[in-house]
């Protein structure tokens, strides 16, 4: 067991996989995986059309969670939205990084519909 996780820790670069957009000046970032990916991807494009700086950390492997990754696209943001379709369970991964003043939002859903832009956008307080 112990093997194994060193393992996993030794080969990190190579297991964990994310995108990052990240735009200078940017005071939020949007993190997603899956299928509401595309709808975070559209949520921060409508809001830099609306003059927001806003960043996104699309997630392709939850494990190992990709901390370095996030703790990098966290930097100098003040709100997280964490997009997701479930009750939240990732959103406590991202509350675990966070450095204290920033504020982590939950986006989700768990009743069959997928998460809109627009939804993401209303809960996330952004323009």
């Amino acid at each position: 067991n112990c093997h194994l996780a060193a393992k996993i820790e030794e080969h990190l670069d190579e297991i964990v996989q994310v995108a990052a957009d990240l735009q200078p000046g940017a005071e939020t970032l949007l993190v997603s995986y899956g299928i509401t990916a595309g709808a975070a991807r559209a949520a921060a494009a409508q809001a830099r059309l609306s003059g927001a700086a806003v960043s996104v950390l699309t997630i392709y492997s939850l494990w190992p969670v990709p901390e370095q990754a996030i703790r990098q696209a966290m930097a100098g943001v003040r709100r997280v939205v964490v997009a997701e379709l479930n009750l939240g369970q990732y959103r406590r991964e991202i509350e675990r990084l966070a450095r204290d003043g920033v504020d982590v939002v939950g986006v989700h859903r768990v009743d069959g519909e997928l998460i809109s832009p627009d939804e993401i956008l209303q809960q996330g307080g952004l323009p």
